[in-house]
């Protein structure tokens, strides 16, 4: 059974595994052979574009976790996580809504004359620990940008990584000395805040799509997807509402994860909203 991590983002190679918190805090899951992440680089074309694609390469029994590039994942024991949670629910996330109210526009939200407010106590799971972007210059950021073009920065991830010939990543074994360190400081556990939500394991009616991991045989089976209409925004909320419809059950499960930023709700929220409204008319 293997677990395969389906990221977008918008760093070249280097980059990404350089400074993205979910390559730097898989590193500390070397020990897991079956472990393989598939990132798509320099990637514009939207969510679905990504993770379908990923659905229908996936092989029976293969655990999928689609998962935002801003995320580390702080609990090293993530596979029993995995196993314990799809084995009770065909979908998991770390945070949702157990009651879905008609025209709610998020997970922890509904809309009144444009002002979105927080659900009340009760209709919430999960939690998720936050972190604001870290701001800086912009000499720092020129300068770290160059990093990935000196012979010191340009292709160090490959101490830590294999390239497979499909174009999946995996950790390399362990050293002789039997433990494998982050290449960056640890960007997890430790900072930001943890955001509770709710009591959890629980039956829920719609994910945070930060961190959404499914069984590849039970997506195949119902034919759920991600409907391409959505890119970024209300992805999740559409995936699980075809999840609902095809009898899929769902559900939040304990998982340390740490997020690096808390969304956006500019125009194009607003304007996959009225779709996803549309879409569903409620």
């Amino acid at each position: 059974m293997r677990t395969r991590f389906i990221v977008a983002t918008r760093h070249d190679e280097d980059a990404f595994f350089r400074s993205s918190l979910l390559a730097q805090s898989l590193e500390q899951l070397s020990n897991r052979a079956d472990l393989l992440l598939e990132p798509a680089f320099q990637s514009s074309a939207g969510l679905a574009a990504v993770y379908n694609p990923a659905i229908e390469r996936s092989e029976p029994g293969d655990r999928l976790v689609f998962i935002h590039d801003d995320v580390y994942v702080d609990d090293w024991h993530l596979d029993v996580r995995l196993q314990q949670a799809l084995s009770v629910y065909d979908v998991v996330g770390v945070a949702g809504a157990t009651v879905r109210q008609p025209g709610q526009p998020a997970w922890w939200a509904t809309e009144a004359r444009g002002q979105l407010n927080v659900t009340a106590p009760g209709t919430q799971s999960g939690a998720i620990k936050h972190i604001k972007p870290r701001k800086r210059r912009a000499w720092a950021r020129l300068i770290e940008s160059g990093l990935a073009h000196l012979p010191l920065g340009r292709g160090a991830w490959r101490e830590q990584w294999n390239v497979n010939p499909d174009g999946t990543c995996s950790l390399k074994p362990l050293s002789q000395k039997g433990t494998s360190a982050p290449s960056s400081p640890h960007a997890g556990s430790g900072t930001g805040r943890l955001d509770t939500f709710g009591p959890t394991p629980a039956p829920v009616n719609l994910l945070d799509g930060v961190f959404i991991a499914a069984r590849a045989d039970r997506l195949k089976e119902s034919a759920v997807r991600f409907d391409p209409r959505f890119k970024y925004h209300f992805y999740d909320l559409d995936f699980c509402r075809q999840c609902e419809a095809a009898g899929l059950s769902m559900g939040t499960w304990p998982i340390a994860l740490t997020h690096g930023s808390y969304g956006s709700w500019g125009d194009a929220w607003r304007k996959s909203k009225n779709i996803y409204l549309d879409k569903w008319r409620s």
